[in-house]
């Protein structure tokens, strides 16, 4: 059996459910299974799995970054993050790593000689043409968002490929690249809503990972009022502002709404519950 290290990258719930799921699946095929994940979420580690505390961003600092635009690493915490994955590896000695959002991975694994394997969504293949949103704004202001879009992206990915270069790893300033760059990626999502991506050696669909952390029901779980219920999240990254519009929409047209924020606060709306 092998001895396969997962490390996630705790600035989003997705980032860190998704190795935990898998790496209990593995071990309990009998492979010994590592996961390195920031401490805070240690309370969730799986039952015959081995646990290292992993440095990280927080996923506070990780959404201020992401609501004012600011590239979400700069080449200071890659770099640093390539010095505690490769210390890491020197005291795991593992057959093989898989990571989640890590970039760092990208040139460590490499540089460590380990086959290195990722999670990732299908929206962020390189064999896509990533769409631009479409934002609230007038015709002219709209065409300048949207001709800035290509800058916008390879801006993002350029400190990612600034620090991946010299270990031989070139993403030319792709983000999608900087997103799935791995000897091979599973897309954690059906291969149907993406036709435009071909299985290949280095790309696969692994389907829907539906991990779900072991918490306490709510107080008022046996208490809904009647009527259609809608559940909605829009993950731990989610905007509230978002969340808040669309479920007092969603309560306007009579639904009673579950809302899940992550530990990010209520919604202060009475016809919804979260």
């Amino acid at each position: 059996m092998s001895r396969v290290l997962f490390v996630a990258e705790g600035v989003t719930l997705a980032h860190v459910g998704r190795p935990i799921l898998l790496a209990s699946a593995m071990a309990a095929r009998g492979h010994e299974v590592i996961l390195a994940a920031p401490g805070r979420y240690r309370r969730w580690a799986p039952v015959g799995v081995k646990w290292r505390n992993l440095k990280g961003q927080s996923p506070e600092q990780f959404h201020a970054r992401l609501s004012s635009g600011r590239r979400l690493y700069s080449q200071a915490q890659l770099k640093g993050y390539i010095a505690d994955d490769l210390n890491l590896f020197g005291k795991v000695q593992v057959d093989a790593v898989f990571g989640d959002f890590r970039l760092s991975l990208a040139a460590s694994a490499r540089a460590a000689g380990v086959p290195y394997g990722a999670s990732a969504n299908a929206y962020w293949s390189p064999q896509r043409r990533l769409r631009p949103p479409a934002p609230a704004l007038d015709f002219a202001r709209k065409s300048l968002f949207r001709a800035a879009w290509p800058l916008a992206l390879r801006w993002h990915a350029g400190a990612v490929g600034e620090v991946l270069r010299p270990f031989g790893v070139d993403i030319q300033n792709s983000l999608q690249r900087a997103y799935t760059e791995a000897d091979l990626t599973l897309y954690a999502d059906p291969a149907g809503p993406y036709p435009d991506v071909a299985p290949s050696e280095r790309e696969m669909f692994l389907g829907p990972i539906a991990w779900a952390p072991d918490v306490a029901l709510p107080d008022w779980w046996d208490a809904l009022p009647a009527g259609p219920v809608a559940y909605l999240s829009m993950g731990s990254s989610g905007e509230a502002k978002a969340t808040r519009m669309i479920a007092e929409a969603l309560a306007a047209e009579g639904f009673v709404v579950m809302t899940a924020t992550a530990g990010r606060g209520g919604i202060g709306r009475a016809a919804c519950r979260g």
